[in-house]
C-alpha cells in the first residue's frame, strides 16, 4: 500500500472525545488525556488513507472506507505492544520478496511457531525467524497485513500442501510509511516461547473492528478481560511516556546549545567592539547562528523560552547584584534592542570558541575536506552501433567511456586488424568502422577525427557519483539542472523553492539540517521536480549556492543563481 510516496492532504489534532468515537476501545485505552494524537489524511495513487500520529511516529492507519485499524511497524516496535495483534513467523528470505510488493502466500508460513486465531480480513503481523547454525534463535517484526482467510482455514490449508494467497502485506520495513517516521531499524528478539506466551494474549486483546460507545458494553461484546485491557494500557503509557522524556531531553539539549552558543558568539565573534545598539533578531541571525557547531542545529521553537526576547530577558535576571549584568535592552513598540552588553561578565570570558558553521567560512566542504559529489559530463553510454569495437573488450550496451576509453578501445581494435597507417596517426576504414562513422569508402581517417566521430555515435551523458559510490547516469543531451526559485506568498513573504535535488544525489534532508537557524520544509512532491522539494523562508539564493558549490555542483547545473540578493563588496585593505 506505501510502495509508493504519499502526499498529505491534511493534519488535524484529535480531541479526547474525537479518539473514542474513532478508536476501538482496546486501542483507545492506549491513549492518556493528555498525549495528543493527531489525525493525518494522505492521498495514495490508488485510495486515501488516515495515518494516527502520537509524538511524530505514525503507530496506526486506517482506510475510510473500513472500520478497521492496522498498526505500523512502530508500534510493534514499542513497548506497548505486547501481543495485541496475531503474529505470524516466516524465514528471513522471504523479506525481499515482501518488500518487492508480493503478497504473503501460503508455503511462506511457519507452522512450528504457534500463532492466535483470527478472522477474514483481520490485522495481522509479520515476523522473520533469524536462525544461528541452522536453529532459531530470534525474530524481528518487519510488516503488517490484512488476513485473507482465517487462522483455522490457514492451518488446513497449510497442513495439507495448499498453495495460494495468505496474508495481503499493507505495510511492511522500508517503505514510505516507515520513512515517514523515525526511520528506526528493528531489532531481533530472543524467541523463546514467544507463540505460547502471547498467543492467548493475542486472542483475548485482538482489535475489534467495530467502533465502541460504551467501554464496558465493548469489553464484553470483544471478550477483553479487564486484566488484558489494564495490560494494554499500562504498556501504551510506558510508550507515551518514553516519548515525553525524549522530548524533555530534546528541550534540555536545545537550553544548553543556545546558552552555550549565545556566550561564544558574545567572547569570540561580537566582541568589545560589536555595534551597539542592535536588533535582537539581527544579533540571533548574525552572531548566534553563525557560531553554531557544523552538526548542529539550533531550533529556537524547541527550547524552553521559545522566543530569542524571552531568553535575553532570563540572563537580565540571571544574577541578583546589578553589578554583575549580561545583557540591557530595551523594547519600544514590539521591537527588542540590545543596549549594551557585559563582555567581562564571567560567563562569557569562560565560553569556549566553537566551530563556525559551514556557510560561516569561505569555502570549504563537509566531508573530509573534498566534495560530495563527483559530476563528469563529458562521458558517452554505448550504443549498439559501436558495440562491434567495443563488445570484444568486455563491455555491454549502456556502459558508460569517456574520450580516453574510446581512444584506448579503438587503438587496440587498429592495432589487432592491422589498420593503422602514416606512422599509427591514421586509420583505415574497414567494413566494421564504416557503418559506424556512415563513410562508406575504403579511406583512411585521422586518429583524433576517428575517435569523435565515433563518440558522436553514442548518447552523450552525465555520471554523478557520491563519496559512498552510489550514482546516477543522466543520458540524452538534456542537461540535468537543481533549480532555485523565488515566490512570493501571502503577507508578501518571500520563499526559495529548491527543486531536483534528487537528480544530483543530494539528500534533501541534509542540505535541510545544513541551513540552519532558517524556517524549511521538505515537500514529498512538487509539479516539475525530481524527488523531494525543499522549501527556504526568505531569498536564501546565494546561502544555498555556496552550499551547492560545497556539494561538487559546479555552476552551470544550477538555474537562478542570478535571483539572489546583490552582496556588497569587499572594501580593500
Amino acid at each position: 500500500m506505501f510502495r509508493k510516496q504519499f502526499t498529505i492532504k491534511s493534519y488535524t489534532n484529535l480531541r479526547h472525545s474525537e479518539r473514542k468515537t474513532i478508536f476501538p476501545c482496546a486501542i483507545n485505552s492506549c491513549f492518556n488525556a493528555k498525549q495528543q494524537v493527531a489525525r493525518i489524511l494522505v492521498t495514495l495513487p490508488t485510495s486515501n488513507v488516515c495515518l494516527y500520529v502520537l509524538d511524530k511516529e505514525p503507530l496506526f492507519f486506517q482506510c475510510p472506507s473500513e472500520n478497521t485499524i492496522f498498526p505500523t511497524v512502530y508500534f510493534l516496535w514499542s513497548a506497548s505492544f505486547d501481543g495485541q495483534f496475531p503474529v505470524l513467523f516466516v524465514h528471513a528470505a522471504v523479506l525481499p520478496i515482501l518488500q518487492n510488493g508480493s503478497d504473503l502466500m501460503l508455503p511462506g508460513i511457519l507452522l512450528d511457531h504457534p500463532f492466535a486465531d483470527f478472522e477474514a480480513n483481520a490485522p495481522v503481523a509479520i515476523a522473520i525467524v533469524t536462525e544461528e547454525r541452522g536453529a532459531p534463535v530470534g525474530y524481528g517484526l518487519v510488516a503488517v497485513g490484512q488476513a485473507l482467510i482465517s487462522a483455522s482455514e490457514l492451518r488446513t490449508k497449510r497442513q495439507a500442501g495448499e498453495k495460494g494467497k495468505a496474508i495481503k502485506i499493507l505495510h511492511i520495513y522500508g517503505d514510505f510509511l516507515w520513512e515517514y517516521g523515525s526511520k528506526k531499524k528493528f531489532g531481533s528478539k530472543k524467541l523463546g516461547t514467544f507463540g505460547q506466551e502471547h498467543a492467548a494474549a493475542a486472542q483475548h486483546g485482538q482489535v475489534v473492528d467495530e467502533h465502541c460507545t460504551d467501554h464496558d458494553q465493548a469489553v464484553q461484546s470483544s471478550s477483553v478481560s479487564s486484566v488484558a485491557a489494564e495490560t494494554v494500557s499500562e504498556k501504551c503509557q510506558e510508550y507515551g511516556d518514553e516519548g515525553v522524556h525524549e522530548k524533555e531531553n530534546v528541550q534540555a539539549n536545545m537550553d544548553e546549545l543556545l546558552k552555550n552558543t549565545f556566550f561564544a558568539a558574545l567572547r569570540w565573534k561580537f566582541g568589545p567592539n560589536g555595534p551597539l545598539p542592535i536588533d535582537a533578531g539581527q544579533f540571533y541571525a548574525n552572531y548566534i547562528l553563525k557560531c553554531l557547531p557544523p552538526d548542529r542545529k539550533l531550533d529556537i521553537k524547541k527550547t524552553k523560552f521559545k522566543k530569542f526576547s524571552t531568553f535575553l530577558r532570563e540572563l537580565i535576571s540571571i544574577d541578583d547584584d546589578p553589578a554583575n549584568w549580561v545583557v540591557r535592552m530595551k523594547s519600544l513598540k514590539g521591537v527588542d534592542t540590545i543596549e549594551e552588553f557585559n563582555i567581562n561578565h564571567p560567563l562569557v570570558q569562560s565560553a569556549p570558541e566553537l566551530v563556525h558553521n559551514a556557510d560561516a567560512t569561505a569555502g570549504g566542504s563537509f566531508v573530509d575536506g573534498q566534495p560530495l559529489l563527483s559530476i563528469r559530463d563529458n562521458v558517452f553510454s554505448l550504443t549498439e552501433k559501436v558495440m562491434p569495437i567495443f563488445r570484444p573488450s568486455g563491455f555491454s550496451k549502456g556502459d558508460i567511456v569517456d574520450l580516453n576509453r574510446i581512444r584506448a578501445v579503438l587503438g587496440d581494435y587498429a592495432q589487432k586488424e592491422n589498420l593503422y597507417s602514416n606512422g599509427g596517426k591514421e586509420v583505415r576504414l574497414d567494413d566494421t568502422l564504416q557503418p559506424i562513422v556512415q563513410h562508406f569508402l575504403y579511406e583512411t581517417f585521422d586518429f583524433n577525427k576517428l575517435v569523435q566521430k565515433i563518440a558522436s555515435a553514442m548518447t552523450p551523458a552525465i555520471l554523478i557519483k557520491t563519496k559512498e559510490d552510489k550514482q546516477i547516469v543522466h543520458r540524452g543531451t538534456k542537461q540535468p539542472h537543481i533549480d532555485l526559485k523565488i515566490e512570493k506568498r501571502a503577507g508578501n513573504k518571500q520563499v526559495t523553492l529548491v527543486s531536483n535535488l534528487a537528480a544530483f544525489c543530494i539528500d534533501v534532508n541534509m542540505l535541510d539540517s545544513k541551513i540552519s537557524g532558517t524556517g524549511t520544509c521538505v515537500l514529498a512532491s512538487a509539479p516539475a521536480c525530481d524527488g523531494p522539494q525543499l522549501l527556504v523562508q526568505g531569498n536564501e539564493i546565494n546561502r544555498i549556492g555556496r552550499f551547492l558549490a560545497d556539494f561538487g555542483v559546479p555552476k552551470k547545473f544550477i538555474n537562478g543563481l542570478e535571483q539572489g540578493t546583490k552582496e556588497p563588496k569587499k572594501k580593500k585593505k
